[in-house]
């Protein structure tokens, strides 16, 4: 019993040691925390960058859905556009060989005019004059006409 109580005599260093947990567990239960490295700060402001960083992002996407969204239906506005001014430039030409004076052959005066005003809209766009000589070849009085290109 004597060397029970010399090991647990408050003025030991083992009963010191217990002591000061005890009291540092009955200071937390009743609110007092010790931070001395404010870590709890530090773990918060981490805490509050990564939610602006996460809301940030949010807002990226739904702006690049949003565009996706609005890109898509231009295309496919575009795409009905394309697809009418084919169908009717297919027509026009369809017409235009069935026309009466479709064989007579123009005056070399009109003919220099519409061959300019073509050379003139290819320089403009050169991806719709695909070979420029060729339009120029074909539109010279006692040549076949060209055959109209189907519709896309």
């Amino acid at each position: 019993m004597d060397a029970l109580r010399r090991t647990f005599n408050l003025t030991s260093p083992f009963a010191l040691v217990v002591g000061f947990i005890l009291l540092i567990l009955f200071a937390g239960a009743i609110g007092f925390r010790f931070d001395p490295l404010n870590l709890t700060a530090k773990r918060a402001d981490k805490a509050e960058a990564a939610a602006v960083v996460s809301q940030d992002d949010a807002s990226a996407r739904r702006l690049e859905s949003a565009g996706a969204a609005d890109t898509a239906q231009r295309i496919d506005r575009i795409t009905v556009q394309i697809r009418a001014a084919d169908d009717i430039a297919h027509r026009s030409a369809l017409a235009a060989q069935d026309a009466p004076d479709a064989n007579v052959p123009l005056d070399p005066a009109r003919l220099d005019r519409l061959r300019l005003a073509d050379d003139q809209l290819c320089q403009l766009s050169p991806a719709v004059c695909s070979d420029p000589a060729a339009a120029t070849v074909y539109a010279r009085a006692g040549r076949p006409p060209l055959p109209p290109s189907p519709p896309a």
